[in-house]
């Protein structure tokens, strides 16, 4: 059976699938480990009407309400992670037979599940009916844990988490109602009346991102409980509405899956007219070179262009330009002829251009530095007869366009002019600057510039930021951007193919129905919320290594960052046996090293998107038009590697552990050393499992988890393995054994094992709190419900059950244990102190199990999650009324129990 589950969930999971990843609010590495991690939660109800929906509709189609929600949930975390292959977890029961319909313990597990999203062809109704048989077998095959099939199978890390509670809460309404215990009320009752919060303790998810859906009486409750470390409050609010949204299209669910809205029409409605409201009225009787001709009359004497210390006013600019004008017309330069204009960037640039343009021809600027060939290329496919050839302070305003900028760079800038200071993003393509951005020049030099941007949309262009489908995407989530408006070109001489896959049909915002083409321009870039956008680089410099999508300019301007870096490239190289990897190349002021850009980038960015390797570089490598020749960059050496802190190891230990740690995460085993970070390596609780059965067959001792999880350093794990060994030699034993007493032991299920482990990490974390608070009637008699819920406390030993670490003989393994010793306590509190209530639980010390009371008007029952799971409280729920009710002796007793 054990291996029919594992060959099923290797066949599964049998492509190149990839880890979760949604758009980052802070890339700190700290946090990515989830250390110093603080939860959030979001919750939206899903109303009767939207209830009525999806029941009507999993009855008429025959599908189960998992399967739909968990579609839905895969489809819109396909959308905004950029993934069509959803990497997730769901919770499932695990209760498979009658025996252990009755008994309370954690037999709830998490089974790993892949959901594919890239056959956009499918219906919606398609994908669903595929699920739900996906989900089917791994209801069969759940008996192998997450951790085992991570361990067997090598898998990739789960960051995310799906739960379904059908009817949990108006089940428990239902078992009290007519009982003289839960004071019932009207219909608008709620059945908790308040939650149970303690924020002197942590609140640490074993998931980065879990989603959860309740059912109600008549609706469903969404929650999303998140990593607010990680992810941005806004984008999770997004993500919720869109789930939302898809519910409102399930009319839909026949049509394709690309074709199902996704956005809510309250965010669409943002980015489309909100963001891109700059319409103003265009002068149609108006054009460029009257218009400069005004403008040159009113400011004749004041300067125009500045170049290499010459200077020309605005009354000779157009004077010169004149004159040109002449000389084209006795040339016989008609309207639409193309003119090249082979020049450097200069005074001569300016008036030919001007001057070809006050003509009414077209000019072609050429580069006098491009190859000869190209040159003659260029002026044969333009059909050119005249050449124009070169043969021959005080800024009120800076635009700064296509670059890009440092802040150190713009603080120089204003320390010597009180210039107003933009950004502008555009392209030849579309004739000028689509964006622009004006810096306030104060938040420059106080350093309070956390983005910068290209700015919003100028007048009368819009921008529209799509996926590959040309569908909207939600704010802060990256797609490609295409440019719409007056200035968007008719396409490419002589290249109609080029020009039909680059200028195409704009979908949005036509008026009266009048067709306009927009410009895809092949360049990354997502929304911010107040409307502005972040330029993220170009689609081209999109890669992944190790299942991992990497914009390489995200690198670039992290490390550009570093106030004497000049320049830098990222390039991505792949090694011999075809696994990709980073390097880095930067030109410096001063003698930077690489260890110092890396030990930078940690705090900033997760370990996968640091360059392996950094190398120094004097010169940067241009193509012939003037772009950057990443193929030219030298290939690194071993000398270039850096990893930091980096010490060779010494003892046969530290020798040993570093050629594993090198096989278990697939790093260069030269990269490895004794000052390596088990975390920084990529290491978890689940990998410490490992690492302890590899140290337990080579030296024949056991490590604890907990101690190679403290230990992280590997030189002190290598120092604490070399003591076991020298006192397993003497026959000591560590501190921590237990003497053997007349105790029920019982080794942990790998569901308890995976909380026992995360609790280690964690002491004071109340996630696996399960806690529920009960309203009682006011005759209620307190004295019989104690005595009822200690039946229940002795009915059930796991209620008496705590979790120790045993070591003898240089072996450690975790067992739980039955305590018939240990009692069971009541509390009571008022509502000042009632959040005092919920505390952590200390796992080595019983009962794991408390109840508490407010007056006779609240019951709180708090339990660890190592000892049950959801389902326990509705089997609570109806002992304590049969023992209350006198429904059920008192001497009854189990058949089995969950340690069996």
């Amino acid at each position: 059976m054990y291996e029919n589950e594992l060959e099923f969930y290797k066949n599964m999971l049998n492509c190149d699938y990839d880890t979760m990843e949604l758009p980052f609010n802070n890339r700190n590495l700290l946090s990515y480990q989830r250390q110093n991690q603080n939860e959030t939660k979001i919750s939206k109800l899903l109303d009767k009407n939207i209830y009525k929906k999806i029941k009507e509709f999993t009855h008429k189609y025959e599908i189960s309400e998992t399967a739909l929600f968990y579609t839905i949930y895969g489809f819109v975390l396909s959308k905004y992670s950029k993934n069509d292959l959803i990497y997730s977890s769901i919770i499932c029961s695990n209760k498979n037979n009658s025996f252990t319909d009755d008994l309370i313990g954690m037999f709830v597990c998490t089974q790993l599940l892949l959901l594919n999203y890239s056959r956009q062809d499918l219906s919606f109704i398609e994908i669903i009916n595929e699920n739900m048989n996906i989900l089917m077998n791994v209801y069969s095959n759940q008996d192998t844990s997450m951790a085992d099939l991570v361990e067997k199978l090598k898998l990739k890390k789960m960051n995310n988490n799906f739960i379904f509670q059908p009817n949990m809460m108006f089940d428990l309404k239902d078992i009290f109602k007519n009982t003289d215990i839960l004071l019932i009320g009207d219909n608008n009752y709620k059945f908790e009346e308040f939650k149970l919060k303690n924020d002197e303790y942590e609140n640490i998810s074993k998931f980065d991102f879990t989603f959860g859906i309740s059912e109600n009486q008549d609706s469903y409750i969404l929650t999303v409980e998140f990593n607010n470390n990680l992810y941005d409050e806004n984008m999770i609010k997004s993500i919720v509405n869109s789930y939302f949204e898809v519910f409102q299209n399930m009319e839909y669910f026949d049509h394709k899956i690309k074709d199902i809205e996704y956005i809510s029409k309250e965010e669409k409605e943002k980015i489309m007219n909100q963001f891109n409201s700059n319409i103003c009225e265009i002068y149609n009787d108006k054009v460029y070179h009257v218009e400069f001709n005004k403008v040159a009359k009113k400011n004749s004497n004041l300067c125009a262009i500045i170049c290499n210390d010459i200077e020309m006013t605005y009354k000779e600019l157009d004077e010169k330009s004149n004159s040109l004008i002449h000389w084209l017309i006795r040339r016989r330069v008609h309207r639409g002829d193309i003119i090249p204009v082979i020049t450097e960037r200069s005074l001569y640039y300016v008036l030919a251009s001007l001057a070809i343009m006050k003509s009414g021809a077209a000019f072609l600027p050429v580069d006098p530095e491009f190859p000869e060939e190209r040159i003659k290329y260029m002026i044969e496919e333009a059909n050119a007869e005249i050449i124009f050839k070169e043969c021959i302070s005080k800024v009120k305003v800076l635009i700064f366009g296509g670059e890009s900028i440092k802040l150190d760079i713009l603080q120089t800038i204003i320390k010597y002019t009180d210039a107003s200071i933009y950004n502008a993003y555009g392209s030849t393509e579309t004739t000028m600057m689509s964006t622009m951005k004006k810096f306030n020049n104060n938040q420059i030099m106080e350093g309070r510039l956390n983005h910068i941007t290209i700015g919003k949309p100028v007048c009368n262009y819009e921008i529209y930021i799509l996926d590959e489908f040309f569908k909207v995407v939600p704010i802060g989530i990256t797609g490609e951007m295409y440019i719409a408006g007056c200035g968007v070109g008719k396409g490419y001489l002589n290249k109609e193919k080029l020009t039909n896959e680059k200028f195409i049909e704009c979908p949005f915002n036509n008026e009266n129905g009048k067709k306009k083409k927009m410009y895809k321009s092949g360049d990354l870039g997502r929304w911010l919320e107040n409307g502005e956008i972040e330029y993220l680089g170009r689609m081209d410099f999109q890669v992944k290594i190790h299942g991992q999508r990497i914009e390489l300019s995200e690198i670039e301007n992290t490390i550009k960052e570093i106030k004497s870096i000049k320049y830098c490239a990222v390039i991505d190289r792949v090694k011999e046996n075809g696994d990709k990897y980073l390097v880095g190349y930067y030109i410096s002021e001063g003698s930077i090293s690489g260890k110092e850009i890396r030990n930078y980038l940690k705090q900033k960015l997760p370990v996968y998107m640091i360059p392996n390797y950094f190398i120094k570089i004097e010169t940067i490598p241009m193509t012939n038009n003037g772009k950057l020749d990443r193929r030219a960059f030298s290939e690194p050496n071993i000398n270039d590697i850096l990893k930091e802190d980096y010490v060779p190891p010494e003892t046969e230990v530290e020798k040993f552990l570093c050629r594993n740690y090198s096989e278990l995460f697939n790093i260069n085993k030269k990269e490895v050393g004794k000052q390596s970070d088990f975390y920084e390596l990529g290491g978890d609780s689940i990998n410490s499992i490992h690492v302890s059965s590899i140290i337990e067959k080579k030296f024949t001792i056991k490590v604890s988890i907990k101690e190679i999880l403290k230990k992280y350093i590997l030189s002190k794990l290598s120092n604490y393995i070399e003591e076991c060994i020298r006192n397993a030699k003497k026959g000591k034993r560590n501190s921590g054994i237990i003497e053997k007493r007349k105790i029920k032991e019982f080794p942990l299920t790998s569901q308890q094992l995976g909380v026992y482990l995360d609790c280690a990490k964690h002491p004071n974390n109340t996630i696996y709190n399960i806690t529920t608070t009960i309203k009682l009637n006011n005759n209620i008699d307190k004295e019989k419900l104690k005595a009822s819920f200690e039946k229940i406390f002795r009915k059930h030993e796991i209620f008496r059950s705590k979790y120790i670490e045993k070591e003898i003989n240089g072996k450690t393994e975790i067992y739980g244990v039955i305590d018939e010793n240990c009692t069971l306590r009541f509390e009571e509190y008022s509502y000042s102190n009632v959040n005092a209530f919920m505390k952590p639980f200390n796992l080595s010390q019983g009962p794991l199990f408390r109840v508490g009371f407010i007056g006779n008007e609240i019951l709180m029952i708090d339990m660890h999650h190592i000892i049950a799971d959801g389902s326990s409280i509705a089997i609570i729920a109806k002992e304590l009324i049969n023992y209350y009710s006198g429904m059920e002796d008192s001497t009854s007793s189990l058949e089995i129990q969950y340690t069996d």
